[in-house]
């Protein structure tokens, strides 16, 4: 996991970019999944999940636009071609 914080538009935010471990319904491990979130201290701390997982074109690039805007780096296959 790796956050950064940073000013925009005048306001700090932390990203956080990195991977979450997904239960199956089993109960079991299942995969790792890629994430992006900010946290905005300026606002009480309210935290914003901008996307997860990578079943989709649009969280994979989503998630590696938000990581490589705040100069993050999030390593999964699935992601490098977007960072």
């Amino acid at each position: 996991m790796l956050a950064g914080e940073r000013t925009r538009n005048g306001h700090r935010e932390i990203v956080i970019c990195g991977h979450v471990s997904v239960k199956k319904s089993s109960g079991d491990h299942g995969t790792d999944e890629p994430f992006a979130a900010k946290i905005y201290p300026e606002a009480g701390s309210s935290f914003e999940l901008v996307a997860m997982g990578d079943q989709s074109p649009n969280a994979s690039l989503l998630i590696g636009d938000t990581c490589r805007a705040a100069g993050l780096a999030i390593l999964d296959s699935k992601l490098k071609a977007s960072l």
